[in-house]
């Protein structure tokens, strides 16, 4: 922490509760690189700079951010209190409603996830194996889970009726994902286009045989490769300026289940977010009572609905 004699002091006087001691901690532990980049606390900061403090702080999801924008309100009362030097009261200006953030790790909708997809990847018509990458996130946009895209097979899914299909379970298949799909399913080889020549010096290189829509031309595709080349390749682009988005496989199952909500409430029927919850659960495992489950999944409903109410603000839907 920075100032951590100052910060120490603050919590011990804030809370008895061990726990929250903790979440204090971790809190102050996440903004020193700020405070360090500006050699000053953050007590000290102007509310510009702050703006990146509290979109770190406050995130995309709604659970928590109260409290942890209340520690750091009452950290700065606390400074002014004591009479410390230099100090501004910046954060009582700051808007919590972290629609900026919003904005930087969700899409509005199919079409702005295609605007995004042609900033990142290479053009599917020029069927690299971009267009894998390009399937594996629009199907995080349609709702399948994540343990279930390796196992998508190309007769999965329905041109016809716009369909993904696996087991007993449907998933909406966008338009705009039509190029990308249409050539994971066709193509025996994916072009590498090498980066340190033009365009004609590519080669063919052949998938490896089967009907799995995402295999690639190594080896099976596997989640965690997916994930980690995608990470890297996906923060690039938003360093050098190629989008100004942070997207991730969770963040676009958010948008889409958001986007397929809004859709519905302009039919009539208002949000539900039951499923979406009940399936994020599934992957975590649960050791307390039954009633300590169904506690968890009301309030996770609740802040979901929060989520998606920001949502449509920041995209002004």
């Amino acid at each position: 922490m920075y100032n951590e004699e100052r910060k120490l002091a603050f919590i011990r006087g804030y809370t008895k509760s061990v726990n929250t001691s903790d979440s204090a901690v971790a809190v102050f532990n996440t903004i020193q690189p700020y405070e360090e980049a500006l050699q000053k606390d953050m007590a000290s900061f102007t509310t510009e700079e702050l703006r990146p403090v509290t979109d770190t702080v406050l995130g995309v999801k709604s659970a928590g951010k109260r409290t942890r924008i209340t520690l750091l309100r009452e950290y700065v009362r606390w400074c002014q209190t004591n009479h410390l030097p230099d100090v501004l009261d910046s954060i009582t200006h700051v808007d919590i409603s972290g629609l900026d953030k919003m904005r930087e790790q969700t899409v509005s909708g199919p079409l702005q996830l295609q605007n995004y997809f042609n900033q990142v990847f290479t053009p599917e018509n020029e069927e690299t194996v971009d267009n894998i990458y390009r399937c594996w996130l629009w199907m995080a946009f349609s709702g399948v889970r994540e343990e279930d895209t390796v196992e998508i097979l190309d007769t999965d899914v329905d041109f016809s009726e716009m369909l993904i299909r696996l087991r007993e379970e449907e998933y909406p298949l966008y338009r705009e994902a039509l190029p990308a799909f249409k050539n994971a399913v066709s193509l025996t080889s994916f072009r590498y286009i090498h980066p340190n020549y033009s365009d004609s010096r590519t080669v063919l290189r052949d998938r490896v045989p089967g009907h799995l829509l995402l295999r690639g031309i190594k080896s099976t595709t596997k989640i965690s490769t997916l994930r980690s080349s995608l990470s890297r390749h996906l923060s690039e682009c938003q360093k050098n300026g190629r989008t100004d988005k942070g997207l991730s496989f969770s963040r676009l199952e958010m948008s889409g289940a958001f986007y397929r909500a809004y859709e519905q409430e302009r039919a009539g029927i208002p949000p539900d977010f039951s499923d979406y919850i009940a399936r994020l659960m599934e992957r975590q495992e649960y050791t307390r009572e039954s009633q300590y489950i169904r506690w968890a999944r009301n309030q996770r409903e609740k802040d979901c609905l929060d989520d998606y109410q920001r949502w449509k603000l920041a995209y002004s839907i």
